[in-house]
């Protein structure tokens, strides 16, 4: 069996032209929000993906299994625990969700970010 060569992967910081995978969040809070992702790379055992992402304004429960690193290229989120603690961040921050947060994810200003994701194998039994 031949070996898979790994090289550098360009990463295209323009959606335009490009066919992006479109999504409505499930258990929607407020608004009519609609996320587009444009997936750039996933590892050969899919377990770490990055691209861009968009969303419009709106308020949905999240629950995340995966971690995520999250670069704001345009737009403002509020993140909110289920505790109330709440996390904004603005075009040119970065920020990271851990996996194991359950919180709402709130779209105030148009939406453009880089993510980064890693998922966790599942457990071999």
């Amino acid at each position: 069996m031949k070996k898979q060569q790994l090289i550098p992967q360009p990463f295209a910081l323009s959606t335009t032209n490009q066919a992006g995978e479109v999504v409505v969040p499930k258990k929607i809070i407020r608004g009519k929000p609609v996320t587009t992702s444009w997936n750039q790379f996933t590892d050969p055992q899919a377990q770490f993906f990055c691209g861009i992402w968009h969303s419009t304004i709106g308020c949905w429960e999240v629950q995340y299994d995966e971690n995520e690193l999250c670069f704001l290229l345009k737009g403002k989120v509020i993140l909110t625990d289920i505790d109330g603690n709440q996390q904004v961040f603005k075009a040119g921050q970065a920020f990271v969700i851990p996996a194991g947060f359950k919180g709402t994810w709130e779209t105030v200003e148009l939406v453009e970010k880089i993510y980064a994701i890693h998922q966790f194998s599942p457990v071999s039994s």
